[in-house]
């Protein structure tokens, strides 16, 4: 039968292409926690929204808080749209043109 290998053989194991997929990761988490943040701004938002609170509090209905939401809401999307291709967008460009070696089979995998 083929010997087992632990998980530290396989972790320690270099591979051909790891830099790549080190880079690939690092590029996916920053975008997992910009949008992370973008939905937790969302998320508070229409919280405050729905129990009438924070910047809503001299709302006397939903209706009359409905203007200030929608015009927040705004906001938070317009600086997300800001964000992601002034920093996130330009991160995965220079990362792609500072010489990705890898073959293209790999490359239109990492590109997530």
């Amino acid at each position: 039968m083929g010997q087992r290998r632990s998980r530290r053989d396989v972790c320690v194991e270099p591979e051909r292409g790891s830099r790549d997929r080190t880079r690939v990761i690092s590029r996916s988490g920053e975008r997992w926690r910009h949008y992370r943040r973008v939905a937790e701004a969302l998320r508070l938002e229409g919280m405050q929204f729905l129990m009438l609170s924070g910047p809503y509090n001299k709302a006397a209905t939903h209706q009359d808080a409905l203007n200030e939401f929608s015009t927040r809401l705004n906001a938070i999307l317009a600086t997300e749209v800001d964000t992601y291709f002034t920093k996130v967008a330009v991160e995965k460009t220079s990362q792609d043109q500072s010489g990705d070696q890898s073959p293209p089979s790999e490359r239109s995998v990492s590109r997530v």
